[in-house]
């Protein structure tokens, strides 16, 4: 189980949305995890969460093509970048 945690453009307090890791997408030559959960505009940038309440992403992107799928970008990826933006 992996939580959402956003602020959607149409509400003035923060959504949580539950869902799953679906599967992985390579898209632009990046691969990004697949989330279940609703996810909605002002959601990008959310932290997604897991079960033991780590950082496992961030919610990136959209594909509409066809069925809707939300993707998030694995924490691993980006970790050293970010850890250097605190320093």
């Amino acid at each position: 189980m992996l939580i959402a945690i956003g602020f959607p453009l149409s509400y003035t307090y923060p959504v949580l949305s539950v869902g799953y890791y679906n599967t992985q997408r390579i898209m632009d030559g990046i691969t990004y995890h697949s989330f279940t959960g609703t996810i909605d505009p002002g959601h990008s940038g959310s932290p997604i969460i897991d079960k033991n309440g780590s950082m496992v992403g961030i919610m990136l992107r959209r594909d509409w093509s066809g069925t809707i799928y939300n993707f998030y970008l694995p924490y691993h990826v980006f970790k050293d970048d970010l850890v250097a933006l605190l320093r």
